[in-house]
């Protein structure tokens, strides 16, 4: 069971209770009152499902795709038909790609979740995401690691996971120029 906006989970023998609005009155006299809106989407599956494809699952129902309407024109960037971006293994999540607080170039966060040690691979399309020429491991702060296990591996990386660890590595890919402060 899937949904937007819930954390209370109830499992007893086959029943399985969401709790949707708190029930208690105190310390507010008027908990959870007004309109609700709540989405609950059921997953079919004849086995359980690993930490990694529920944590795909939830984000594909709660951060879905949105098509944007515009006008036509000339692009600069090149038409993919495959990976924009290749993680393994399974176990190992990309949770994030953005731009650095103070770089112009590129953070991973990744998180491995089958609760083993791993080296995890990220194949970027150079097309796309550049080519890549440093890559460097470093805190959620993102300052540089003192011992970064992140290596430039052919257009990507491949960084150590630890146990239900999270890893962030900076990308600094050519086209878009040296890594400036701003």
């Amino acid at each position: 069971v899937l949904n937007d906006c819930k954390y209370g989970y109830s499992l007893e023998d086959s029943t399985l209770r969401a709790t949707l609005l708190r029930s208690s009155f105190s310390p507010d006299a008027n908990p959870e009152s007004g309109t609700h809106s709540m989405r609950f989407m059921l997953a079919p599956g004849g086995k359980a499902a690993s930490v990694a494809d529920a944590m795909r699952a939830g984000a594909g129902f709660n951060q879905s795709l949105l098509a944007v309407a515009t006008d036509i024109h000339q692009g600069t960037l090149p038409s993919v038909s495959g990976d924009v971006v290749h993680v393994e293994p399974p176990s190992a999540v990309l949770t994030s790609i953005k731009k650095c607080e103070n770089t112009d170039d590129l953070m991973l966060r990744l998180v491995e979740t089958a609760g083993k040690n791993c080296t995890c691979t990220v194949a970027l399309d150079k097309e796309i995401m550049g080519v890549v020429s440093q890559v460097q491991e470093t805190d959620i702060l993102e300052r540089p690691l003192s011992s970064s296990s992140a290596r430039s591996k052919g257009n990507g990386l491949s960084v150590s996971l630890a146990p239900h660890a999270i890893a962030s590595v900076k990308v600094l890919p050519e086209p878009f120029g040296d890594s400036q402060q701003s």
